[in-house]
């Protein structure tokens, strides 16, 4: 029974940073890929708890019932829950994206299955996620999320978490509107280029009636698309590099209205 009142402290201080650091692997971008089995996620979040534990203040006081711990446990997995939403907005906006340049083209039937999620996506919109995938692992953008989650154990201390909803609501709001913003900045090089195409392909249906537009207007729609969505890719380091540096401030941000 004495060893239980010792130990009993350290054991629910490392459940709760496992959950915390798990919820990691739920829903944020590249670490929640269906790619790896489960059982590596939860040995990953085992071994990183491990790590962490000691530099992590351990709880003062012990829940007095199970239904209290429960509650705990459900506060650090809406940490993570939250901060990878927050990090999905980007990479989501990004796909929506090239969804938008994919219509443009006329691939409104042309999916893939997307390995992340396992649902259908649009070609354009996987070819851009991917690329945004290879960028945020170049500029160590998971090292940085990484970070932030050893980090919130300082800023939202174990059982400390406190929601403030108005707060984190207008927050959010903020975040979805940029999802727009962002979708457009990365689709217009291509859309607007492909606009222009299909305006002057009008243009010459008007002039020259009897030239099939459907038939020459399909492969040029493709081509264009496919050709200026490649020359765009030359500056989507600089842009997403931007884009991800203000998703880990939005991440720390969340971090502080939580606290």
């Amino acid at each position: 029974m004495d060893i239980w009142k010792i130990a009993a402290p350290a054991l629910l201080t490392y459940f709760l940073i496992v959950v915390r650091l798990g919820s990691l692997f739920l829903v944020t971008p590249f670490f929640s890929s269906t790619n790896y089995p489960a059982k590596i996620k939860i040995f990953l979040a085992l071994v990183m708890a491990f790590l962490v534990f000691p530099g992590v203040r351990p709880l003062t006081t012990l829940p007095d019932h199970p239904l209290n711990y429960a509650v705990l446990l459900g506060k650090e997995l809406l940490i993570g829950v939250v901060i990878g939403y927050s990090c999905q907005i980007v990479f989501q906006a990004i796909q929506m994206a090239g969804k938008f340049i994919g219509y443009q083209m006329m691939f409104q039937m042309v999916n893939v299955l997307d390995p992340e999620s396992n649902i259908q996506v649009s070609l354009i919109g996987q070819i851009e996620f991917l690329v945004a995938i290879l960028i945020f692992l170049v500029i160590n953008g998971h090292y940085w999320l990484l970070k932030a989650m050893i980090d919130s154990f300082t800023l939202v201390p174990l059982g400390a978490v406190k929601m403030n909803a108005g707060a984190m609501l207008r927050e959010f709001d903020k975040m979805f509107g940029t999802l727009f913003i962002i979708a457009f900045q990365v689709s217009a090089p291509a859309a607007g280029v492909l606009f222009l195409t299909r305006f002057t392909m009008g243009l010459m249906a008007r002039v020259m009636p009897q030239m099939n537009v459907f038939i020459v207007g399909m492969p040029l729609y493709v081509g264009v698309g496919l050709l200026t969505t490649a020359l765009s890719l030359g500056m989507s380091y600089v842009i997403f590099e931007k884009y991800f540096a203000n998703m880990i401030n939005e991440v720390y941000t969340l971090l502080r209205l939580m606290a």
